[in-house]
């Protein structure tokens, strides 16, 4: 095993994610992909999804400025909305 396999070096950086008001979620990258709604971030990660992008793909989701927690593709996807 390398170093580089140990640190992680091969990972893709994560994905920023940003949240806007109540319902609006972008992603910083090259894609231009947004989405609104009260599932805006699960709706943003199944777009992702179905991109190409794995479900292991780490994702930094910010609100204002500030990170808010760091999740999977997958945990995002499967998010559950208000109720």
């Amino acid at each position: 095993m390398t170093n580089a396999a140990i640190e992680g070096e091969d990972d893709p950086p994560p994905l920023r994610v940003y949240l806007h008001g109540d319902g609006f979620a972008s992603v910083d990258a090259d894609l231009c992909l947004s989405a609104f709604g009260p599932f805006a971030l699960r709706n943003l990660a199944e777009q992702l999804l179905q991109y190409g992008y794995s479900g292991d793909q780490l994702l930094d989701i910010s609100r204002g400025g500030k990170c808010l927690n760091r999740l999977t593709l997958r945990e995002a996807a499967n998010q559950q909305g208000p109720e």
